[in-house]
């Protein structure tokens, strides 16, 4: 926390070369099953972002401190409502050399920003845009520490968490046209309300692309994830009081949950590979498999009907805790007229070592695993309603997400519609 604090002010102090900018952005979003399980309940949220960073660059490096933080308010469910801080910063530091042609490389974002879907506010795990140097074949190494937490209601506390984590990238060239993105993040997470689920994560991996020419790109990678947990517990159960009421405002999850816990680590590996084109100059489309492989069959999470609804986070349905192959074809960037665009259509098949149950909590008949099938669409567009001669300004744009989720497990075999309209602005 201290190192992000002072890294924070030295940006801030450095008046004479710092590049200050500030971002907003707003959606309201339509969700027609908000709680995402079987029986729908319908809301509205505004999401409200906003961010602040100040940053410079010397001879071979960039630096950069930055806040951000998101509000997330639930319209029926008012007591859903949550906000988000994080504070970081951010360096590149050049290795070799620096190309003459040297750009603001928006083909490198994809190294700074997480996937983020619809219109949600951008993750809390995610470094502030900013310029980068030239996309050839100079090596950098990128190096991103930040903390944050997470605020909920009473009723929805066991969300909170703290977190501080450190990312290291190296992005270096191999020989040729092929080029390799090493990466390792340590993450310390902690649920003061849910101490069974706080961890220590590692996460390394590399990735190697390989440009193919007429605007084509080969690229595969190799990760592995390492989650140790700091409660050691097995199968525990805690005795509910009763189920959650309904109504505006009303939700309120049992004081107690019954839950399944594994040994104290688990792990994962990722093994991807796909095709690109650059089917505009910055939006390239991308063809990808993901399988998704565990070691052992451990999983920690909190039984689906424990507490009201569900979420895909750590607590509920955790990457580790299922395998899976997955198939994505994917377009993100920036289309003619600085049209702003992120579009995703995925199908995944996701195997849990969990008994498939009816709706009672009874196992189907052979007591199969659970297999979800799942169908996921994610369109959003943003355009440029006014831009200065520096290319800051306000956007407006549309967002619109479907998600089918087929599983034998009753209680997640779900449709959601989600609509939203989305302003951004920065300067």
């Amino acid at each position: 926390m201290r190192v992000a604090i002072v890294v924070l002010m030295l940006c801030f102090s450095a008046e004479l070369t710092a590049q200050v900018s500030v971002s907003l952005y707003t959606s309201s979003m339509y969700d027609d099953n908000s709680f995402a399980f079987y029986e729908k309940r319908e809301d509205v949220y505004h999401a409200l972002f906003g961010a602040v960073s100040a940053g410079f660059s010397g001879e071979h490096s960039y630096h950069q401190g930055y806040y951000y933080g998101a509000l997330v308010l639930f319209r029926t469910y008012a007591d859903r409502t949550y906000n988000i801080h994080t504070l970081g910063s951010y360096s590149q530091f050049q290795l070799n050399y620096r190309n003459d042609g040297s750009e603001s490389a928006a083909a490198m974002s994809h190294e700074l920003y997480a996937h983020q879907s619809g219109p949600s506010p951008p993750p809390a795990d995610v470094a502030i845009e900013q310029e980068v140097f030239s996309d050839s074949l100079v090596s950098y190494l990128f190096v991103i520490p930040q903390v944050g937490m997470r605020l909920d209601h009473d009723n929805w506390d066991f969300y909170d968490f703290n977190r501080g984590s450190l990312l290291l990238r190296l992005r270096r060239h191999v020989a040729g046209d092929l080029m390799s993105r090493l990466y390792y993040t340590i993450q310390y997470k902690q649920y003061p309300n849910l101490e069974q689920f706080t961890h220590v994560e590692h996460y390394a991996g590399a990735l190697f692309s390989h440009a193919l020419g007429s605007g084509w790109e080969l690229f595969g990678s190799a990760d592995g994830g390492f989650k140790s947990y700091t409660a050691s517990m097995s199968d525990t159960l805690w005795v509910s009081d009763g189920k959650p009421g309904k109504g505006k405002g009303g939700i309120k999850p049992p004081v107690a949950v019954i839950s399944q816990f594994s040994t104290p680590s688990t792990a994962q590996f990722v093994f991807s590979g796909g095709l690109s084109y650059r089917l505009f100059a910055r939006a390239p489309l991308s063809l990808s498999y993901v399988r998704r492989s565990n070691p052992s069959t451990d999983a920690r999470y909190v039984r689906e009907d424990a507490i009201f609804g569900l979420s895909e986070d750590e607590i509920f349905d955790d990457r580790y805790g299922y395998q899976a192959d997955e198939l994505r074809l994917q377009m993100d960037g920036t289309l003619p007229g600085n049209i702003r665009t992120t579009n995703v259509l995925a199908f995944l098949q996701k195997d849990y070592p969990r008994t498939a149950t009816d709706l009672n909590g009874v196992a189907r008949p052979g007591a199969p695993q659970r297999v979800d099938n799942r169908v996921e669409l994610r369109l959003q567009a943003l355009y440029p309603f006014f831009r200065n001669s520096a290319g800051k300004g306000l956007s407006v744009g549309l967002a619109y997400n479907y998600i089918r989720n087929r599983s034998n497990n009753a209680y997640h075999d779900y449709n959601i519609n989600q609509v939203a309209l989305v302003l951004s602005g920065d300067w």
